[in-house]
């Protein structure tokens, strides 16, 4: 039987998902066709792609405060470096309640994520390397796929332990 912890977690890798599509058929796109002709049609490449990346980085976010609430029963305190704290946090077990959720690779594939959503948020979007975005772009697919795996194996065996 699926806990509310569980189908709100789904809830948001349906989302995180259909956000993934739509950068993917963007990417593909692009590489479909010339599209940057101009500094505007580059610049508009280039900060929409940003903001997709940083936008699925944020769901990602989200539930792992979800997991830092509902099964830890200690939410993330959002001051100065939380979002590399919670990343760690999850990355260890919580003494006495629960194993990692993440492995270090996949915390090392997320940090890349977040340092490169704190570049998006506190730049221009003049200011952004358009190949590094494209790279950070073409990563997600794999990068979103291993979270939700670890996920949803963690998840899985959580609510079978406590049921």
């Amino acid at each position: 039987m699926p806990s509310g912890l569980s189908v709100d977690i789904e809830n948001e890798f349906r989302v995180l998902g259909q956000e993934a599509e739509l950068l993917a058929e963007a990417l593909q796109g692009l590489q479909d066709r010339e599209f940057h002709e101009t500094a505007a049609q580059r610049w508009i490449e280039t900060a929409g792609v940003a903001a997709a990346v940083e936008k699925i980085y944020s769901g990602c976010e989200r539930v792992l405060l979800l997991i830092a609430k509902h099964v830890d029963g200690a939410p993330i305190d959002k001051a100065d470096a939380w979002h590399a704290t919670l990343l760690n946090r999850m990355v260890n077990a919580y003494p006495g309640v629960r194993l990692p959720v993440l492995s270090e690779d996949c915390k090392s594939t997320l940090d890349r994520f977040r340092s490169f959503r704190h570049r998006v948020r506190n730049n221009y979007g003049i200011s952004l390397d358009h190949d590094v975005v494209l790279e950070r772009a073409a990563e997600v697919e794999g990068a979103l796929g291993t979270f939700r795996k670890e996920v949803t194996v963690f998840i899985q065996a959580w609510t079978e332990q406590n049921s």
